[in-house]
């Protein structure tokens, strides 16, 4: 259906905003979700536009990985790198970048979770 999954998480005491990734790791890293000023720790099924998520899509007859990462930081960033329906092939870089805020400041990533999970087309 092409909706963005639920999701939900524990709120991260200090965290005032939430990045999300989605990426295929079976295909150079192709991104497929990416959120970020998340303020809600509960998503709900369709919650992000067609511009920040496209579904997965592997190759027919083929089974992908795919990682979700959720991101908690003390601040907004600037921008979360990267384009949604491409493959990054630094995309395990961009999390890391997350940890400098939109002000310059270092140190913000306060924790980070990961939910991996596979699709068969």
């Amino acid at each position: 259906e092409n909706k963005s999954p639920q999701l939900s998480w524990d709120p991260v005491e200090g965290a005032q905003v939430y990045g999300i990734y989605m990426i295929d790791t079976d295909m150079k890293y192709f991104i497929h979700w990416k959120s970020y000023d998340v303020t809600e720790t509960s998503l709900p099924l369709g919650w992000a536009d067609k511009v920040e998520y496209v579904g997965p899509y592997p190759p027919s007859g083929g089974t992908h990985t795919y990682d979700v990462y959720v991101i908690a930081m003390k601040n907004p960033v600037e921008r979360m790198k990267g384009s949604v329906n491409s493959n990054s092939p630094k995309a395990p870089d961009f999390i890391n970048d997350l940890d400098t805020d939109a002000d310059g400041n270092t140190g913000n990533i306060i924790a980070c979770g990961r939910l991996s999970g596979k699709f068969s087309n």
